[in-house]
């Protein structure tokens, strides 16, 4: 066995020709995560069985007697994929042993990568190739290098759908007044300054708690008494209402501190105001 790694071009050649011939296979696995599966493990180099029974035709072909030999044994667990760069496999499987050979590009056992309780109903081994004296060029993909890659697909796509979130969108409301927009000074143009700084204030008081108000005057008109007067009643099913009271207007909380800001907003302004007329 002589152990190696695919170059570049190879690892882009037998990547298109799984995805295009054996998807299945590697449907779970994204193109990149695939090329590195295939970058990294080893191209391993099989000569071919030498204790192959003759007594067939005597070409080498028969079952070898030495079970290591054998690349897939039938009714034997496999749990890796062998893909074939070069040479020649013979395969032997069912009952009737029918025989067939699997050479350049072709592909054992793929359903291993996916299911853990597979079990070949196959044997494999290397023959002699007539137009090569070398053995088989192959690359095995066992189960778990395919389950990492099938973990990092996911991966990838979690952080591909991550980046094209759309970015949230700020709801805060950002007042910016220059240090030097307000002139110092008594005059007519400080208190006019002051006066509109006073009501862009106001203005964005009122913006930030207009869905609240709007609410809260919801609320108002469930709570607000209505002026109809009840349906006629019969004697069966009329209540006498004793020290009855109508209910009067209730003021929220909120009314209440958004009233008060504004009023003590305004008496400060005012204030200001007359300080500088007098000054």
């Amino acid at each position: 066995l002589v152990d190696e790694h695919l170059s570049s071009d190879e690892v882009r050649a037998v990547a298109a020709h799984l995805k295009t011939n054996y998807s299945r296979a590697v449907e779970l696995i994204s193109d990149r995560q695939l090329k590195e599966v295939l970058s990294s493990v080893p191209v391993t180099e099989i000569s071919p069985a030498s204790t192959c029974a003759t007594d067939d035709g005597g070409d080498g072909s028969g079952v070898p007697t030495d079970s290591s030999e054998l690349i897939y044994e039938r009714g034997v667990p496999a749990e890796f994929c062998t893909v074939v760069l070069s040479g020649k496999i013979m395969v032997m499987s069912g009952a009737d042993k029918f025989r067939s050979d699997v050479s350049n590009w072709g592909v054992l056992a793929s359903r291993a990568l996916t299911d853990p309780s597979y079990v070949p109903d196959f044997s494999a081994w290397v023959v002699p190739n007539q137009n090569s004296s070398g053995g088989c060029r192959c690359v095995k993909l066992d189960r778990m290098s395919y389950g990492h890659a099938v973990d990092n697909t996911a991966l990838e796509k979690a952080d591909r759908s991550v980046d094209q979130a759309p970015p949230a969108v700020s709801m805060s409301a950002h007042i910016t007044i220059a240090p030097n927009s307000i002139p110092n000074g008594n005059t007519d143009k400080g208190s006019q300054c002051r006066r509109e700084v006073g009501s862009t204030l106001t203005s964005a008081l009122d913006n930030l708690t207009q869905k609240k108000v709007g609410s809260t005057k919801q609320i108002d008109r469930l709570l607000k008494p209505r002026s109809n007067s009840l349906p006629p009643q019969t004697p069966e099913n009329t209540v006498q209402l004793v020290n009855a009271q109508r209910s009067s207007y209730v003021r929220t909380d909120l009314q209440k501190k958004t009233h008060s800001r504004r009023s003590k907003l305004l008496k400060a302004f005012s204030r200001a105001e007359r300080n500088v007329e007098k000054e």
